[in-house]
């Protein structure tokens, strides 16, 4: 139960660190120094605990599923709900980011709900399997596919093509990756 208290200290040292600085620019060193980031990880690292500690203590009801299933539509709704409020830069990064993440990852790692037992498709651990190639990729994909058609921002459409695009290129590319990794 220590990871509940350490839990609730780290998130409220976060919201105080973000409070302290909210006139600061700190859009740069946010990413680059790991120090500002402290306190999200702890947090993040507690969670993880925390979670793990529920479920090997929680016994499996009938209506677990419909009660997740709920929790997880209102955990999306809340989440793009809040997505869209407007909010000072320093309240965003704690109300937004780090509070409504939370409560995503609490309620989908339970994985009780309808919602989260479609990550069990294969279609999607596959997906999962090569997350991190497509996170290293995306950036340099989206920069190229940029520079080589001249495309900053066009129509809707167009926009739609230039995300399939991108999408399903750095999928094929993770997936050689991917490959390439387990033959070696």
């Amino acid at each position: 139960m220590i990871f509940a208290i350490v839990f609730v200290g780290a998130y409220l040292l976060t919201w105080v660190y973000c409070y302290l600085t909210r006139n600061t620019n700190m859009e740069y060193t946010q990413y680059v120094l790991p120090v500002s980031r402290v306190w999200e990880y702890i947090c993040g690292m507690s969670l993880g605990y925390l979670i793990c500690y529920i479920k090997r203590r929680m016994v499996c009801k009938r209506w677990f599923t419909v009660l997740f299933t709920v929790l997880e539509i209102l955990a999306i709704g809340l989440w793009i709900f809040n997505m869209y409020t407007p909010m000072q830069n320093w309240h965003y990064r704690v109300t937004h980011w780090i509070t409504m993440n939370i409560i995503l990852i609490f309620v989908f790692s339970i994985g009780h709900g309808a919602i989260s037992s479609l990550f069990r498709l294969n279609f999607l651990r596959y997906l999962g399997d090569i997350s991190f190639e497509c996170f290293l990729l995306h950036q340099v994909v989206i920069h190229l596919y940029t520079k080589l058609s001249g495309v900053e921002s066009v129509s809707v459409l167009g926009n739609v093509f230039s995300i399939l695009f991108c999408l399903i290129f750095v999928i094929m590319t993770a997936s050689i990756i991917s490959k390439r990794k387990i033959k070696n």
